[in-house]
């Protein structure tokens, strides 16, 4: 219990900009789950408290020591014979590596993608379609995210944002490669669920029918551009270091697209 809550209190000081108080809370929290008066039916569970500290220190912006508490919690997870919950937490170490544009260590953090529970596969395809993307690669991209959508909408009870953010994932692998038509479908089928509740995805599909608008009438809306960064901006529950990588992700989907259009206001 100590752990978890230096924990919290460490997150609470790096999103609020304490960075040198956030990043001790941090360590004294890890120190917690570290200690060797843990009884050894617990350690596992200790162990993954250390890998979701490091999640959430990726998610506040604090990228190497992430890195070094996934990798740290990973290895004695998997060494203590968890390979499930190390899996999932491979799945985050790879998502922090792509962000950080180490492409080759976040294909070599995923995962074997055979027989993994449907919401650890879900977050696995979700990763690897992004990677594919990240380095242009839309076909398997695409490949990834409509299996992934099928996978959610065979699902009795997985909720309709899930859905909707896979379409919007499968239109943004679509418009890379090449489906403008496509990509125009899904993304505004998603937008219409992630949109009345202002999900931070529905900025996502808004930058999507942007550009595709541009593909085929060869102008692009700044507006739209403009509503899904306010959107991204506005979210409640993100914190100031995933919306600037939000951010970051939709200005680089806008600058790697092939339309070579100009940018004008509604």
């Amino acid at each position: 219990m100590r752990g978890r809550l230096i924990r919290g209190e460490a997150v609470c000081l790096l999103n609020l900009g304490n960075i040198p108080a956030g990043l001790a809370a941090a360590q004294a929290s890890a120190d917690v789950f570290r200690s060797p008066q843990i009884p050894p039916g617990s350690r596992n569970l200790a162990w993954e408290n250390v890998a979701s500290l490091g999640s959430q220190l990726w998610r506040a912006g604090q990228s190497a020591l992430s890195i070094e508490l996934l990798r740290e919690a990973i290895a004695h997870l998997e060494s203590g014979g968890a390979t499930l919950v190390a899996g999932q937490y491979r799945i985050t170490l790879a998502g922090v590596y792509r962000d950080l544009g180490q492409t080759d260590d976040a294909r070599a953090a995923l995962p074997p993608g055979d027989g993994l529970p449907p919401a650890v596969r879900g977050a696995f395809l979700a990763e690897s379609a992004q990677l594919h993307l990240a380095t242009s690669h839309p076909e398997p991209a695409v490949a990834d995210c409509r299996e992934l959508v099928a996978l959610w909408r065979a699902h009795p009870y997985t909720p309709a944002p899930e859905i909707a953010s896979a379409e919007a994932l499968l239109a943004s692998a679509c418009l890379a490669a090449g489906n403008a038509a496509e990509a125009t479908v899904l993304a505004t089928q998603a937008a219409e669920v992630l949109g009345p509740s202002q999900h931070p995805d529905a900025a996502s599909c808004l930058v999507i029918l942007a550009l595709a608008q541009a593909h085929s009438a060869g102008v692009c809306d700044s507006a739209m551009i403009g509503e899904a960064f306010r959107l991204i901006e506005a979210a409640p529950l993100l914190g100031p270091a995933e919306k600037a990588r939000l951010k970051k992700a939709e200005t680089a989907k806008i600058q790697q697209s092939s339309a070579d259009v100009p940018v004008v206001a509604s």
